[in-house]
């Protein structure tokens, strides 16, 4: 049996000796379709050549993606929805082919990996709940979670003063922030979770199973599990219990001044003798309010970033344009003092070295002895003729 030749991409660095992500692509594709057109045996992809693979195709696809979720989440029809429902489906066929391949590159822990190299492989390999390969399944968990948070931001609470019903954002959101009317308040926490609470809670479990059966196919216990393997550390129960402990003294001390001030704003007739507080009277409705905050914070913080590195640009500017003006006048103006010394120094003869004027030319030095001649015939005729 004929030996099949290989070829690697080392035969290719003499000729080109840097190569950008996207070339190094071309040519590992264009390697692999002439491989296969003649016979010969395919060489493995570098890893950092797959990385580069990776970056190019994934791309386009979670932007795909992305796209599809902002246009539900902000318009929720049922166009929008299924558009997204099939984005994500894309996005997990193709993680679970690139899932595949990085894994390879790590079971076969090659010397040539670098520790970030590494890194990027495990988060390529880490697809969560992606990696159901059951379309079927697939798709009918892609199907409830749309589900559940199209019930988590459609869902309205219809006010008893007013008739006026209100959706989590922004209507709930502004009216637990700023109401003061106890029942007001206890009946949009308590309305909100009847109308959305009770329709997620028929999907829920689904949700949970299917979730589980998919995380197990990566090797985790359940959902849970995998969540936890999301921190880089073995010990994670025992560091949040750790923080835990650390925080309590703090939390209580703060828990009990809260208590103490909202008894002082609504009573103390509502509060329960086990010291609990209220959820109603906190001003949140959902978490989704805490993480809304945060984000609204970090934008404020990002411009005040960006206004500041305007200044400074506009500072640099000036003071360029201030230096350019300051060398134009040094360069464009001359004292008139200076240009008499340099003058009288350069007609100034000196003990060691001839003047340039001195040995320019003939001329110039019978100029000079007639003045001579002159000035001293001059002096000689003013002066008084000698006494006999």
């Amino acid at each position: 049996m004929a030996s099949k030749r290989v070829f690697t991409l080392a035969h290719l660095s003499p000729e080109i000796p840097t190569m950008s992500k996207t070339l190094t692509v071309l040519v590992m594709m264009l390697l692999k379709i002439l491989c296969a057109h003649h016979g010969v045996a395919q060489i493995p992809e570098t890893p950092a050549a797959f990385l580069a693979r990776y970056d190019a195709q994934a791309d386009p696809i979670i932007f795909r993606r992305n796209e599809a979720a902002w246009a539900k989440d902000t318009d929720i029809t049922d166009e929008h929805t299924a558009a997204s429902v099939e984005a994500s489906l894309e996005l997990a066929q193709f993680s679970q082919k690139m899932e595949k391949q990085a894994l390879s590159y790590l079971k076969a822990d090659t010397p040539r990996l670098t520790a970030d190299q590494r890194r990027q492989l495990t988060k390529i390999a880490d697809i969560g709940t992606d990696a159901e390969t059951d379309k079927t399944k697939l798709r009918r968990l892609k199907k409830v979670i749309s589900e559940m948070e199209e019930i988590y931001s459609t869902a309205e609470v219809c006010r008893k003063s007013s008739g006026k019903c209100l959706k989590l954002e922004p209507g709930l959101t502004q009216l637990l922030r700023k109401s003061r009317d106890c029942q007001e308040l206890s009946d949009a926490w308590q309305g909100w979770r009847n109308m959305s609470g009770k329709k997620i809670r028929n999907l829920y479990p689904e949700y949970v199973t299917l979730s589980n059966e998919a995380v197990k196919i990566l090797g985790h216990d359940d959902l849970g599990d995998y969540w936890k393997s999301q921190y880089d550390t073995d010990t994670f129960e025992e560091d949040i219990a750790r923080l835990f402990d650390q925080i309590l003294p703090l939390y209580q001390h703060l828990h009990s001044y809260v208590r103490r001030k909202l008894k002082a704003e609504y009573g103390e007739h509502i509060f329960p003798s086990t010291g609990h507080i209220p959820a109603h009277l906190l001003g949140i409705i959902t978490i989704i309010i805490i993480t809304t905050t945060t984000t609204t914070i970090i934008i404020i913080i990002i411009i005040i970033i960006i206004i500041l590195i305007i200044i400074i640009i506009i500072i640099i500017i000036i003071i360029i344009i201030i230096i350019i003006i300051l060398i134009i006048t040094i360069t464009t103006t001359t004292p008139p003092s200076s240009s008499s010394s340099s003058s009288s120094s350069s007609s100034s003869p000196s003990p060691s070295s001839p003047s340039p004027s001195s040995s320019s030319s003939p001329s110039s030095s019978s100029s000079s002895s007639l003045s001579s001649s002159s000035s001293s015939s001059s002096s000689s005729s003013s002066s008084p003729p000698p006494s006999r």
